[in-house]
């Protein structure tokens, strides 16, 4: 329908040559590529006529959206590739001014979508999808309309094919609408939403700071929650939905991203072995990666659900496997123990290997491409311990803890020590990260994974100048200074920050630039420098402390938590994340059974003060806070 405007004048010369032009070429080229009909703006439309139906997609040309329409009659809807304009929340037509557009978004000359035309403010019949009624524009359903008038910038590429022929059979069912959009977490900042634009591929969690990071079809990474990466070096393809998965690296604020062929690519200081891993060349059907918990390669996961093991990881059986079905979106193995899970496109949750089924309830979106990633994060962001991601980028919680055996879900809580105040207790949040004694008044300060200090037991403490990371998982130790009431506070990359007037000679100390394989410090009795211990067990000897041989190595395994040195002798004990101290350098062997949790990380810090807060002489904290004397 041709219409007049009601709002201010556009360039309408320079877009009605362009069309005339377009109508010239598109007998000649046929159907052009959404870049060459008009600026990339993240969506381009084709308008049907022979159906009467309208599909939007995105650039990444994912079909997001199906529109009934009625075109011109009689051909007056013009065949070509065009471009969104101008737009007028109302426009009044040019023929007659008793007629009203809502919603106009104009792509040739006067030509362009609006809703139902109102003539006399009663709404004009229309037989969307059937039948071509207009003088020329493309009528549809006002809220379809409206969509389209907020959603689709200026410059969107509009391509017009077709002719009617009489009544055709109906085009394909429109693909389902997206979930309703989840509650906010409990995070700040949010999540990214893109609202109408399934971009969203996969996500991964962050536990240390309670966020995570959410990657795009095109590999953006957008982090969330007090997550933070160096993601300068991650791969971006533009305009490419090759994007599939992306996986933190536990050793580096780095990661793994998964292109769509299978292609591993490093970021942020990460390093992957990659030998033996599956390439699809050309073809889209790589889905998940999860990384070995060893440090030592993974695992791919193609759209039917195989599993294929890279780098030295483990050959892994029992999966669901839907043969010819591209159905599988992503692979979370179990950190806790065997086995893992694997997600549909639907929203189900398959326990295999093991693993044990999660409880609660999933959303489920049957028969979509709805759901994108499962995160298993215990805790997370304030309650359940599983969410799905859809492919809008929403981020759905559900599944109560537990998740996971007994054993792993945190120690027992222990009995209260004979002191006031009480240490702190993070009962089903394992944000302990040490801890140290105060002999003199029975009591000690407990060291939070973000260099939070409390004292407990009546210590006194001249916290001034301690380190404080909010929302960052990074504070590993925190040791007395005997000669003041101030301390050392050890970060993961072996940072050594002194506070509250202690002095430290820290000439020589360790320090692994973005890696966080730093666990514990002891100072040397005689007062110059001291000793820290990495995650493999290694101890380094700074500050003009001696040597130390003798002391347990792992190699390559993060199994190291705290180290205490003699303080009446030669050598020291090293404790190991599963509770077991081992004695080495001619320290005595520790007498009592201490606490065991095997296959954990519960253990956090040994403590060896005699006397101490009422009863034996060592103590083993877990990540909770419980203290548990032995």
């Amino acid at each position: 329908m041709h219409q007049r405007r009601t709002e201010p004048k556009q360039s309408l010369r320079r877009w009605t040559s362009l069309s005339v032009v377009g109508l010239l070429v598109t007998a000649a080229l046929g159907f052009l590529a959404p870049s060459e009909a008009g600026a990339a703006t993240g969506f381009f439309v084709v308008v049907d006529q022979t159906t009467q139906h309208a599909k939007v997609f995105t650039d990444a040309g994912e079909y997001i959206r199906l529109i009934p329409v009625s075109s011109g009659r009689g051909g007056a809807t013009p065949n070509g590739n065009f471009a969104i304009y101008s737009k007028s929340r109302w426009t009044t037509s040019s023929s007659s001014g008793n007629i009203r557009m809502p919603f106009m978004s104009r792509i040739v000359g006067g030509i362009g979508f609006h809703g139902i035309p109102l003539k006399g403010g009663v709404p004009m019949p229309t037989p969307l999808g059937r039948e071509p009624v207009s003088a020329g524009c493309i009528r549809m359903a006002d809220a379809d309309a409206e969509w389209i008038f907020n959603t689709l910038p200026i410059g969107t590429p509009v391509q017009v094919v077709g002719r009617w022929a009489g009544p055709v059979a109906p085009p394909e069912p429109p693909p389902p609408p997206p979930p309703p959009r989840p509650a906010p977490l409990a995070v700040n900042p949010q999540p990214p939403y893109w609202s109408g634009w399934p971009v969203a591929r996969n996500m991964t969690a962050d536990p240390a700071s309670g966020g995570g990071v959410t990657v795009d079809a095109f590999g953006g990474l957008h982090a969330w929650g007090g997550a933070w990466l160096d993601s300068s070096d991650a791969p971006y393809w533009a305009k490419w939905d090759v994007a599939r998965d992306v996986a933190r690296d536990p050793a580096t604020h780095g990661g793994v991203t998964l292109d769509a062929f299978g292609g591993l690519h490093a970021w942020g200081g990460a390093v992957l072995d990659r030998s033996g891993a599956p390439y699809w060349n050309q073809w889209d059907i790589a889905r998940a990666v999860a990384l070995n918990p060893s440090g030592s390669g993974g695992w791919v996961m193609d759209g039917f659900g195989g599993l294929h093991a890279f780098g030295g990881a483990p050959a892994i059986t029992g999966a669901p496997y839907w043969k010819n079905w591209d159905i599988a979106r992503d692979l979370v193995k179990n950190p806790s123990g065997p086995g893992g899970w694997t997600m549909d496109a639907w929203g189900g949750t398959h326990a295999w290997g093991g693993a044990p089924p999660l409880g609660g309830t999933a959303p489920y979106w049957p028969k979509t491409n709805h759901a994108r990633a499962l995160v298993i994060s215990q805790p997370a962001w304030g309650g359940s311990a599983a969410y799905t991601l859809d492919a809008w980028g929403g981020v759905h919680a559900w599944a109560a803890p537990p998740l996971v055996p007994p054993a792993a879900s945190g120690p027992a809580r222990p009995a209260a020590l004979a002191v006031n105040p009480q240490p702190p207790d993070w009962y089903g949040w394992p944000v302990v990260r040490n801890m140290a004694a105060d002999p003199a008044s029975g009591g000690g300060v407990t060291l939070d994974v973000f260099g939070g200090l409390h004292v407990w037991g009546g210590a006194v403490l001249n916290k001034t100048g301690a380190p404080y990371w909010q929302g960052w998982d990074i504070a590993r130790d925190v040791v007395r200074d005997p000669a003041t009431q101030g301390g050392v506070t050890l970060d993961g990359f072996g940072g050594l920050h002194v506070w509250g007037g202690a002095a430290l000679d820290r000439s020589g100390a360790p320090y692994w630039n973005q890696w966080d394989i730093a666990r514990a410090v002891a100072l040397n009795p005689s007062g110059s420098g001291g000793w820290v211990l990495d995650g493999f067990g290694g101890v380094h000897a700074f500050g003009g402390a001696p040597d130390i041989a003798g002391a347990p190595y792992w190699n390559r395994w993060d199994i190291a938590r705290d180290l205490v040195k003699n303080p009446s002798g030669p050598g020291g004990w090293t404790l190991d994340a599963w509770g077991t101290a081992h004695a080495w350098g001619g320290a005595p062997v520790l007498s009592g059974t201490p606490p065991r949790w095997p296959g954990t990380n519960n253990a956090r810090a040994l403590v060896i003060s005699k006397p101490a807060w009422g009863g034996p002489s060592a103590y083993t904290v877990d990540a909770w806070g419980g203290v548990h004397p032995w």
